[in-house]
């Protein structure tokens, strides 16, 4: 902290974008917390809604271009990983306690449009907004367990296969120049995602008695989610 401290107090650089310099860079972390409500439609059961958690952590290199001297648009390509959880009490057929917990990777495609709307004097920092919206493809695993009043339940373990998100954003963000061609970029935003996705599930049946046996179930989920986004990163101007 204190070196990053001293690069951006220290370094007095400045720069002008033109039209055609390209912006290239990425995020050095990015962490989301969302929340929202998923539907849940089983194959051979009733329809089910949760609330639900999710955190997310995701590496974005960037590259874009300035079309004039202070907008850029370009793609952001994100590697994602997310674990997502919710805890489910149904009462619609006989009152459980769900406990639920998605793992994924995803690999989407983003593309983006940043507007310069400030420079300081100096020429070394600028404010910029940004829009964001893509999707992408992924897959992962999942965990399960369950409660009934009775005390009898189940725990599986699954996959995740079908993966697919839809990816937007709206930002506010800084960029301080530690170098002529070096911008260091820190920035929050509202975050609107929803992915859809299929769920093969391998369960054990366990009661107060023991083990009551295997079966597989399958089904689908589609999660809409609305949260926060810090992020920041370096990105070069050339």
């Amino acid at each position: 902290m204190l070196l990053l401290a001293g690069m951006l107090g220290i370094f007095n650089a400045n720069a002008q974008m033109y039209r055609g310099d390209i912006f290239l860079g990425g995020s050095i972390g990015s962490t989301v917390y969302n929340i929202g409500t998923s539907t849940y439609n089983y194959d051979a059961y009733n329809t089910r809604t949760a609330s639900i958690k999710n955190f997310s952590l995701s590496l974005s290199p960037t590259i874009g271009f300035f079309v004039n001297s202070s907008t850029v648009v370009g793609t952001i390509i994100n590697l994602s990983y997310s674990i997502n959880t919710n805890n489910t009490n149904n009462t619609t057929v006989d009152p459980l306690i769900n406990y639920n917990t998605v793992n994924s990777n995803t690999f989407s495609l983003v593309p983006f449009m940043r507007y310069y709307f400030y420079t300081s004097g100096h020429n070394n920092t600028f404010l910029f907004g940004q829009l964001e919206a893509g999707g992408g493809v992924g897959g992962g695993n999942n965990t399960q367990t369950v409660y009934y009043k009775n005390n009898s339940g189940y725990q599986s373990n699954g996959n995740t296969t079908g993966l697919f998100v839809l990816k937007t954003a709206g930002r506010l963000g800084i960029t301080h120049l530690v170098q002529p061609n070096i911008g260091f970029d820190l920035s929050l935003g509202i975050s609107h995602d929803y992915q859809r996705s299929n769920f093969t599930q391998y369960i054990e049946k366990i009661s107060t008695t023991g083990k009551l046996g295997n079966t597989t179930t399958t089904y689908k989920a589609n999660e809409p989610l609305t949260g926060f986004a810090l992020s920041a990163g370096f990105h070069f101007f050339y």
